[in-house]
C-alpha cells in the first residue's frame, strides 16, 4: 500500500477510525520532510497490512492543525505518528522519523 495523502477533515476520521495507522506530517519545500517522507513511503511497501497516511502541513494547514488538537500533540514538522485505535501510540520529530524506528512500534 502507497503513502495516503490526507486532504480534508474527513479523510482525517477515517485515519484516527483505523485499528493500527500512521500519520506524517511533513512540509513541502522541507529537505528533513522531505526525508522523512521517503522513509514512510518505504514503510508503507514493506507494510501493506498497515495504513499510511500524510499531510501537506503548508498546503493544508488546517487539516494539520486539526490533528495537532485531535491528538494532543504541538504542532511540528515533520512529525510522525503512530495511531491506534484513534490514539498516538508512538511520536517522533524531525531526524527521528525512520522507517525502522516506526515499524519497531508496530503490532
Amino acid at each position: 500500500m502507497a503513502l495516503q495523502d490526507l486532504n480534508i477533515e474527513s479523510d482525517l476520521d477515517a485515519a484516527l477510525r483505523a485499528r493500527q495507522a500512521v500519520l506524517l506530517k511533513h512540509g513541502a519545500s522541507c529537505p528533513i520532510s522531505a526525508a522523512a517522507r521517503k522513509e514512510m513511503a518505504a514503510l508503507a511497501g514493506d507494510r501493506p497490512d498497515v495504513a499510511v497516511y500524510g499531510i501537506e502541513v503548508t498546503g493544508r494547514r488546517a487539516l494539520s492543525d486539526a490533528a495537532a488538537d485531535r491528538l494532543d500533540v504541538p504542532h511540528a514538522s515533520p512529525q510522525a505518528f503512530v495511531l491506534r485505535d484513534g490514539r498516538v501510540v508512538w511520536y517522533a520529530e524531525h531526524y527521528d522519523i525512520t522507517r525502522d524506528a516506526v515499524a519497531a512500534s508496530l503490532v
